[in-house]
């Protein structure tokens, strides 16, 4: 059981799990110019989220966001200036 205002413990009790927010963002962008005021522009965009147990341990959960469900955008733009 625990402590109401302490968060800590009460004697016979268990320790709370600790909690873990792993988040990683990367994009990646490319542009290129054709031609004087014509260009080609890539997105590229990714971001694992996840919330789970920790253990504690920095060095896996480093390596464990890598292995999270992952949301990405590729982004294409053209423009051609006549």
């Amino acid at each position: 059981m625990i402590a109401p205002l302490t968060g800590g413990l009460v004697p016979g009790g268990k320790a709370p799990s600790a909690a873990e927010a792993r988040r990683f963002n990367g994009s990646v962008v490319l542009r290129w110019e054709y031609r004087a005021g014509s260009f080609l522009t890539v997105v590229w965009n990714q971001v694992r989220d996840a919330a789970a147990t920790s253990d504690a341990n920095v060095g896996g959960a480093i390596g464990r966001v890598l292995h999270d469900p992952a949301t990405t955008v590729l982004a294409i733009k053209a423009s051609l200036r006549l």
